[in-house]
């Protein structure tokens, strides 16, 4: 089976399409699915187009109350999802936004099936790209994930920060149980470099496929604060040396 983990806050023009496209290409998958919706606070109609296409998908929506942001969303989003998920499963996070092409779900599924544990949509892999995003969150993308990979090497892994991405139930579930609380510590965008991060320390098999990044196809704003989501990811960083070094020398910080 597979599990969808979508975070939403004010994404009523994105959603109709993002349910259309995911209907059928989850149904050309061949297994039964579900949708996991985190209402992160909306204010828009968000919520009533979720509950239109319910009628047509199994979508479950959790709600938020107050907006508590992206971390909080993943965190919500994983305890729902993993306690639909039997072993084997396969859970998929994905933007709201259109961003990611659905595609690329079955290129994904197959990498798993054949023994990744996490296959990452990565747009800097080779083949990978960004397509109609500003200069100035390209130059903030790209020099973030520059330097990640460069304090913190993971085979197959060129993209830190999308959330377009398959995991193995059984292997996030472990995830979960062993760090506990700690599995996500942070609060903002960075919690997708900080799962990343907890993955690689446990030893799991990740693998890539190219993505092109389709910023054009949203609408609406972005969500995203640029110059706070640097300040976050530096604090991020002197952080995970910290931790990388605890767990060099005494293992799971």
């Amino acid at each position: 089976m597979h599990h969808f983990v979508i975070l939403a806050y004010n994404e009523e023009q994105n959603l109709p399409r993002l349910f259309t496209s995911l209907q059928a290409v989850a149904t050309s998958l061949g297994s039964p699915y579900s949708v996991v919706l985190v209402n992160d606070g909306s204010t828009d109609g968000t919520v009533a187009v979720a509950e239109e296409f319910q009628t047509r998908m199994p979508i479950h929506i959790e709600h938020h109350s107050p907006n508590l942001g992206v971390a909080q969303g993943f965190r919500t989003g994983f305890r729902s999802a993993l306690s639909m998920a039997n072993d084997g499963d396969i859970i998929f996070t994905l933007e709201a936004d259109n961003t990611g092409d659905l595609v690329l779900l079955s290129e994904m599924m197959k990498k798993i099936h054949a023994g990744a544990d996490v296959v990452l949509a990565s747009c800097y892999a080779p083949g990978g790209a960004l397509r109609g995003l500003s200069f100035e969150r390209k130059v903030m993308s790209r020099g973030i994930n520059l330097v990640m990979k460069m304090l913190f090497p993971i085979k197959h892994c060129h993209t830190y920060s999308s959330f377009y991405r398959a995991y193995r139930s059984d292997v996030l579930r472990e995830a979960v149980s062993r760090y506990g609380d700690g599995f996500i510590e942070t609060n903002g965008f960075t919690v997708a470099a900080e799962i990343l991060f907890k993955l690689r320390r446990l030893g799991v098999k990740m693998d890539e496929i190219p993505m092109v990044l389709q910023y054009d196809e949203r609408k609406g704003k972005s969500k995203m604060k640029v110059w706070r989501t640097i300040m976050d990811y530096i604090s991020f960083l002197v952080r995970e040396v910290k931790q990388e070094i605890q767990f060099r020398f005494g293992g799971l910080p």
